[in-house]
């Protein structure tokens, strides 16, 4: 609600959208990029882009995935 009201989204909202989109529901991760890209209007494309290619695993070898709770994400930080 607050990115499609506002044009911002606090970094945690970022990180759990994009860990819900790729290891929840296994969506590519450029179509994040590429939505926050157009939708965000402090977006930086090297940021942008590369955290949303660690939320996914990419070029990852051996490191720990961060696979976020959404329902504790949610409580500890959208109480609403």
């Amino acid at each position: 609600r607050e990115l499609r009201l506002t044009g911002f989204m606090s970094n945690r909202g970022r990180q759990c959208v994009a860990s819900f989109l790729t290891q929840d529901l296994k969506l590519d991760w450029r179509l994040g990029a590429q939505w926050f890209e157009h939708t965000l209007l402090d977006h930086d494309v090297a940021s942008n882009y590369g955290n949303w290619a660690f939320a996914a695993g990419v070029g990852m070898r051996g490191q720990r995935i961060n696979k976020f709770n959404m329902a504790k994400q949610a409580e500890q930080y959208d109480a609403e």
